[in-house]
């Protein structure tokens, strides 16, 4: 990450790290700043540029995003996690946000999800699909 902090899968590397290690706060920004880096504007969402999907990363962050909301919402890991035993706050320590916070992000997340996988409004959206299976996983 500090060879190329313009890239944003390094970015969601170390996010995915920080959930690893419960540090759920941590994670929650850095999976928040790769969607800042990676979604594409709404604008280029819709023309296809012959590659795939671009906003691959971004998915992967929402999904994230909504792990993490999950997680603080239901209190079973601390805030925050000092990265010192100075009593110094730095730029690597993260603090949840508030429940108000937590709960927007939450539905902010399920929207994302379901906008970035292409089916929301689609007539083909049906149980079958891995998206009928994804929005009942959300949605609990």
């Amino acid at each position: 990450m500090l060879l190329a902090p313009q890239n944003p899968f390094y970015v969601l590397q170390f996010a995915e790290t920080a959930a690893t290690s419960g540090q759920w706060a941590l994670a929650l920004k850095m999976f928040l700043r790769v969607v800042e880096m990676a979604e594409l504007p709404a604008d280029e969402q819709d023309q296809g540029n012959g590659d795939g999907d671009g906003n691959g990363l971004a998915r992967r962050a929402w999904v994230g995003v909504k792990l993490s909301t999950r997680k603080l919402q239901s209190g079973a890991v601390t805030a925050s996690v000092p990265s010192n035993n100075s009593g110094n706050k730095n730029e690597e320590d993260a603090e949840a946000p508030s429940e108000g916070t937590l709960r927007q992000l939450d539905a902010l997340a399920t929207e994302r999800i379901g906008v970035l996988s292409g089916s929301v409004g689609k007539a083909s959206a049906t149980s079958s699909s891995g998206y009928g299976v994804m929005m009942k996983w959300l949605s609990v």
